[in-house]
């Protein structure tokens, strides 16, 4: 389907692209960023990246559910990682 010259696969990527932009300037600082959720549990911090739709939040909830207060939700979109330590 297009819309305006534009197809479908353009206007994903088009949208992506400043997201794209932001990740690959934080490489410079030593931060990775995901398309993800992240969970604590006693201490550690777990990453679900993946693709828009396949059950990223769900599966933190599921550990939240599972672990109770063990486990916190850290974030549910955009998940910041350092490569330097604290």
């Amino acid at each position: 389907m297009e819309t305006d010259g534009i197809s479908s696969a353009g206007t994903r990527i088009w949208r992506r692209w400043p997201y794209r932009k932001l990740a690959e300037s934080l490489l410079e600082y030593g931060v990775l960023l995901f398309h993800g959720s992240s969970v604590a549990v006693d201490g550690f911090g777990y990453i679900f990246a993946a693709q828009s739709g396949t059950g990223k939040s769900t599966h933190a909830r599921l550990w939240r559910e599972l672990l109770g207060e063990r486990a916190v939700m850290v974030n549910d979109d955009k998940v910041r990682c350092s490569t330097r330590g604290p």
